[in-house]
């Protein structure tokens, strides 16, 4: 009877420490779960502040950078055809807004300026004159009749390397360097989805 007893006794005190763990660990599970919660709340509204503010000041730059230049060239205080005037004003716009990789300007006639920012003290031009294909047609007209133009659009997805090569086939492969142009392709999506467009003329020879 004395061992039947002392079983109870041990069984008993066993069984206690048991429902006292088992408390004690969904007490402290619950705890764990709220506190891990707060802080998971904490952390995000500080990287949606953190984002908010950054984009914030990203858009007042740029609002900035925007209304300079269009002073600039709408008033005339720089010689819009000059070229290194041009390039100069895109490049204190860019080191002024540390966080504009872009400056772009479009002039009412459809001819288009603009600037990328390469490095710190380096930057690459892109000039489009309205009056390219007047030009070009007039450099034809003597040996060559215009037939037919049509404009041509499309999508099209491109791999890395397609999108190198289709760079290092235009005009601004002479402004960067292939490892700059590397490293800027290899930060974007592959493929990337963009759009081709061209303008096309067809010509026929002129007759004598």
């Amino acid at each position: 009877m004395r061992i039947g007893v002392r079983f109870a006794v041990s069984g008993l005190v066993l069984a206690s420490i048991i429902v006292s763990a088992a408390g004690v660990h969904l007490l402290w599970w619950r705890t764990a779960q709220q506190v891990s919660q707060t802080l998971a709340n904490t952390i995000n509204d500080q990287i949606v502040s953190a984002v908010s503010d950054e984009l914030q000041s990203i858009t007042s730059e740029a609002k900035s950078a925007y209304a300079a230049v269009r002073t600039l060239l709408v008033e005339n205080v720089i010689d819009t055809s000059d070229a290194n005037k041009r390039q100069f004003m895109f490049l204190s716009q860019l080191q002024a807004q540390p966080t504009i990789s872009w400056v772009a300007f479009g002039f009412p006639d459809g001819s288009f300026s603009a600037s990328h920012k390469l490095g710190d003290s380096a930057i690459e031009m892109l000039d489009i004159d309205a009056r390219k294909e007047l030009r070009i047609s007039r450099a034809l007209d003597p040996f060559f009749r215009l037939l037919d133009t049509r404009f041509c659009q499309w999508e099209m997805e491109l791999q890395h390397k397609q999108l190198t090569a289709l760079v290092l086939m235009g005009p601004s492969a002479r402004h960067i360097e292939v490892s700059t142009l590397l490293g800027a392709i290899a930060g974007l999506e592959s493929p990337l989805r963009v759009t081709g467009a061209v303008n096309l003329h067809v010509y026929q020879p002129a007759k004598p």
